[in-house]
């Protein structure tokens, strides 16, 4: 683990690894006091960029009642968000990294797996409209993901054709 000044530092600065590692050390108080508050700052600062384990962690948070109210709505959709965004960002990223790599691939499975068993253990606890509002929830949530990253890709490509954008060539060229 960084030192909790550079963590700081990079957490502010909206690195979302670095605030998901300082949302853990708050909650467990590792180097840091434990401070459940804080630790769910950081946590959603880092989910809403994207970052599944914070999104799992808040997902359990949220389901046990930990510094909150037990809402099992947002442990839903907190939940679901990481399952979805597991299966495809990290998940075709391991596969086109490493295409044969039984390890990669298998702790890819046992992540969907344990997310897939996490989610329909939290939708048997709950009503049909309470699943319907948690899943509405994490569609906007990814939606709202999904125009950040392609944001960025446009910002990037500033330079060239952006990632919403078809290169400017003729068919058959």
């Amino acid at each position: 683990m960084r030192g909790t000044t550079e963590l700081l530092e990079a957490a502010r600065k909206d690195d979302p690894e670095a605030q998901c590692e300082l949302a853990m050390a708050y909650l467990e108080g590792h180097e840091v006091g434990k401070d459940v508050q804080q630790a769910l700052h950081w946590f959603s600062r880092a989910a809403e960029h994207g970052n599944t384990q914070a999104q799992v962690e808040l997902g359990k948070i949220f389901m046990m009642g930990v510094g909150v109210q037990r809402d099992l709505v947002e442990a839903f959709r907190w939940i679901q968000s990481a399952y979805i965004l597991n299966m495809t960002q990290q998940g075709l990223a391991k596969v086109q990294e490493s295409p044969d790599d039984p390890l990669s691939n298998f702790q890819l499975e046992v992540t969907v797996r344990n997310l897939s068993e996490a989610k329909r253990w939290l939708a048997s606890q709950m009503t049909l409209n309470q699943i319907s509002e948690a899943q509405q929830r994490a569609i906007k949530f990814l939606f709202k993901i999904r125009e950040q990253t392609l944001q960025t890709s446009s910002d990037a490509g500033k330079n060239g054709p952006s990632a919403t954008e078809p290169p400017n060539n003729p068919p058959g060229n």
